[in-house]
């Protein structure tokens, strides 16, 4: 049951127009500011307090924890098709599937977790990914 739950929430979060908005222009200072005020409210949600969003066209990779040990610094990475860590992002976004779960590390992060991966779409058009850990 909570796998089901953190599945749901994450759903939930993905079509949020704040993110939507973000993942189009995510240069703007007011839709990157409502964006990471809408992630933070889901992150008192979630079971393990944590989440990413990784945004498809810049490969910008955003995250906080429970500990909030990122606020203000969320924007912690950036992803590549030339990294082979950062492959299973690209080949979530190419399968097509609305979600995946998958105990994987994250290197750049330093952990390793259950990760819920929800696709972020509009107008079906791949945004970006968000989702949460356990």
């Amino acid at each position: 049951m909570p796998l089901i739950r953190e599945i749901a929430l994450a759903r939930q979060l993905a079509v949020e127009p704040a993110l939507i908005d973000m993942a189009k222009s995510e240069g703007n200072p007011h839709t990157y500011a409502q964006a990471i005020s809408v992630l933070e409210r889901y992150r008192t949600n979630f079971r393990d307090q944590s989440y990413f969003f990784a945004v498809a066209d810049s490969g910008n990779y955003y995250f906080n924890n429970a500990e909030n040990a990122f606020a203000g610094r969320q924007k912690r990475y950036q992803l590549s098709p030339s990294k082979q860590n950062d492959q299973w992002f690209y080949a979530t976004i190419k399968s097509g599937k609305s979600y995946q779960v998958n105990l994987d590390p994250d290197l750049n992060l330093g952990v390793t977790k259950v990760w819920i991966n929800v696709l972020v779409e509009d107008a079906g058009k791949v945004l970006g990914m968000v989702g949460t850990g356990i």
